[in-house]
């Protein structure tokens, strides 16, 4: 499932089979590639070219040309939300957020100290969550200002591992 936003409007969307349901409606459209590389769809008896003019992965948002006219359409999956809401998604900046958990756990490791420099994607803490350990890495460069769990602690989902500076 994906989630659309162009402009002021908002859409559903999920591919299966070939259909694609938009808002709950099923439709199927015919697809074909042009010779310049551009798409032509044909969706309930209408033609649709399509220009992919670009991707803009921090925003998650896909430039395109329909029939002449430039449409910017934001495309986040249901895990991109899902990451975002856990402070997990690409940002727009490269500094650190403060860790939280994404999920009740226990505290199996942590592998910074206050004031260490770390990088986007270093491993913080390892978090076990039903019977399976979870790295928990840093979404952007820092240095570590506290991190407020030991290891054997249990957390709950949404608590504070590590707070940045």
């Amino acid at each position: 499932m994906y989630h659309l936003k162009a402009g002021a409007a908002n859409f559903e969307a999920e591919i299966k089979k070939g259909a694609i349901s938009l808002n709950g409606n099923t439709i199927t459209p015919s697809a074909y590639k042009l010779p310049n590389g551009d798409t032509h769809l044909i969706i309930n008896n209408k033609g649709y070219t399509i220009e992919q003019l670009g991707w803009n992965e921090t925003h998650d948002a896909l430039k395109l040309r329909v029939n002449g006219k430039l449409i910017e359409v934001e495309a986040k999956s249901e895990l991109t939300i899902l990451l975002q809401k856990m402070g997990m998604g690409i940002g727009t900046s490269s500094k650190a957020n403060d860790i939280k958990a994404p999920m009740p756990g226990l505290i199996v490791a942590i592998k910074v100290d206050v004031g260490m420099q770390v990088q986007k994607g270093q491993v913080l803490v390892v978090l076990e969550a039903m019977k399976m350990e979870n790295a928990i890495k840093a979404t952007g460069d820092g240095v570590v200002k506290r991190v407020t769990v030991s290891t054997g602690d249990k957390v709950e989902k949404n608590a504070v591992l590590v707070e940045f500076s």
